[in-house]
């Protein structure tokens, strides 16, 4: 297997795995934000969590694992890039899922406008960040 077989093979389980993370932190924090209206230092800190902690993650995994086949230098100029450029991926991914979601719903019906959105998000999500990994990889090589 190439390098960059492997880098994006590292880099889309991040981005899933992170995806998924999101969602669940998203979910559970929903329910406790109800309950601390009245402490918005905890509010802060829950945000916060649900917002970095899965960013972190990823990147920290991306880092150890491509470790094994690339320099030192090379893992954290991924890593960095996916830390960096992830959200605005997320950004763009949230923005462009509308489009295969209007077209699964006006194709399928309402129960496919969910699932072609989520699809649409995920594969924008992890082609930008697979892109962005490959072209900081490259350019921490040429240095």
């Amino acid at each position: 297997m190439s390098r960059d077989t492997k880098l994006t093979r590292v880099v889309t389980k991040a981005s899933l795995a992170a995806a998924a993370l999101y969602f669940v932190l998203a979910i559970a924090a929903g329910k406790s934000l109800d309950g601390i209206r009245n402490r918005p230092w905890l509010s802060a800190a829950i945000v916060t969590v649900v917002l970095g902690g899965p960013l972190a993650a990823a990147a920290a995994w991306v880092f150890r694992v491509l470790q094994r086949d690339y320099s030192r230098r090379e893992a954290a100029a991924a890593a960095i890039s996916y830390v960096v450029f992830a959200p605005i991926a997320v950004a763009v991914g949230l923005l462009v899922a509308l489009v295969p979601g209007s077209y699964a719903d006006l194709a399928l019906g309402p129960p496919f406008g969910f699932i072609g959105s989520l699809v649409g998000f995920l594969f924008v999500v992890v082609a930008l960040s697979v892109l962005i990994c490959l072209l900081a990889v490259r350019f921490a090589r040429s240095r």
